[in-house]
C-alpha cells in the first residue's frame, strides 16, 4: 500500500474580480467597469442602456474619453475602496489649464497691432 501525505493547505493562486458602478455626468448615465486579476486590470466606460444586462450599453468613445478616463483614474475611481454611493465630485478634465490660458493670452498680445 502507498501513502499520500498532504504537505500544504490549499491556497488560492489566482484572483479575478469583475465589478461596475453607475454614474451620472451632466445628466447622462454611464457605467464604469473594472475587470481585475493578478496580472492587472482592464477599465472601461460604457453608455447606460436600461434594456441591457447590468445596463451595459456601447463602449463610450466620445471626444472627451481620454480626459474623463484620466481624471477618473487620478480620483481613484477605478479602485473599489474609493467609491461610495451618493458621492459627488467635480470633474475638471474639460477645462482649459491655466498654462494654456496664459499661452493663448500672450499669443493674442503678440498678434495684436499695438498703436505706437
Amino acid at each position: 500500500m502507498r501513502k499520500l501525505e498532504i504537505l500544504t493547505a490549499p491556497e488560492e493562486t489566482y484572483h479575478r474580480v469583475c465589478w461596475n458602478y453607475h454614474v451620472k455626468i451632466d445628466g447622462k448615465k454611464f457605467i464604469v467597469t473594472v475587470d481585475e486579476d493578478d496580472n492587472g486590470a482592464e477599465r472601461q466606460i460604457f453608455h447606460y442602456d436600461e434594456k441591457k444586462r447590468y445596463g451595459l450599453g456601447d463602449k463610450y468613445d466620445g471626444e472627451d474619453f481620454d480626459g474623463l478616463y484620466t481624471e477618473l483614474e487620478e480620483l481613484g475611481l477605478f479602485s473599489q475602496p474609493e467609491i461610495e454611493k451618493g458621492t459627488e465630485v467635480e470633474l475638471h478634465y474639460d477645462e482649459e489649464s491655466s498654462a494654456d490660458k496664459a499661452d493663448k493670452h500672450f499669443e493674442k498680445m503678440k498678434n495684436d497691432d499695438l498703436p505706437l
